[in-house]
C-alpha cells in the first residue's frame, strides 16, 4: 500500500520529523533554553496563568505611561516598601511569604519583588489595580498606583 505523500518510511525518519530542527545537534550553544529551576519556574507558570488579566483588563487595569510622577520620586526603595507594607503589602497574610508561598511565588525580599514586579510589571499592576490583590490585604489606591507606573515607566531601575 503507497504511503501518503510526506509520510515517513521508517522509524528513524519519523523520529527525525518530530525532533525540533534547532541546530543542537551540531551547535551547543544553539540548544534552547531550559526552564528556570526551583522558583524561576513557578514565576513564569503564574505570568503565563494570569497573561489574560494584563491582556483583556479594561484600561484602568492596564499599565500605562500617562500621569507619572518625576523619576527622582518613582525609586524602587519606594515600590518595595510598598509591596512590603503589613498591610498593603504582598506578604500580608502570609501569602507570598514563608514556607508555603501561594502559587510558588515568594515576594517578602526587595530582590525577589524586584524581579517578578519588572518582569511581569503588567500582571502585577492588573492584580493591583483591580484589587484582587493583596488578597485580604488593603487595595493599592490611586498614589500607589502611579508609583508603580512612575517606577515602570522610567525604566525599572533595581534597587
Amino acid at each position: 500500500m503507497a504511503r501518503p505523500p510526506g509520510a515517513a518510511g521508517s522509524a528513524t525518519q519519523a523520529r527525525a520529523a518530530r525532533a525540533p530542527d534547532d541546530g543542537s545537534a551540531t551547535n551547543p550553544s544553539q540548544r534552547p533554553a531550559r526552564a528556570l529551576p526551583g522558583w524561576g519556574a513557578a514565576l513564569g507558570s503564574v505570568a503565563l496563568q494570569l497573561l489574560p488579566v494584563a491582556c483583556f483588563a479594561p484600561a484602568s487595569e492596564r499599565i500605562s505611561c500617562e500621569d507619572t510622577l518625576p523619576q527622582s520620586e518613582a525609586s524602587f526603595q519606594r515600590v518595595s516598601a510598598l509591596a512590603l507594607d503589613p498591610l498593603k503589602g504582598c506578604a500580608a497574610d502570609g501569602c507570598h511569604s514563608g514556607d508555603g508561598p501561594q502559587r510558588g511565588l515568594q515576594l517578602d525580599r526587595s530582590t525577589l519583588i524586584y524581579e517578578e514586579f519588572s518582569g511581569n510589571a503588567d500582571v502585577v499592576y492588573a492584580l493591583l489595580a483591580s484589587g484582587q490583590m493583596p488578597d485580604g490585604g488593603v487595595r493599592w489606591d490611586s498614589d500607589d498606583l502611579r508609583l508603580f507606573r512612575s517606577w515602570y515607566c522610567d525604566g525599572a531601575f533595581p534597587p
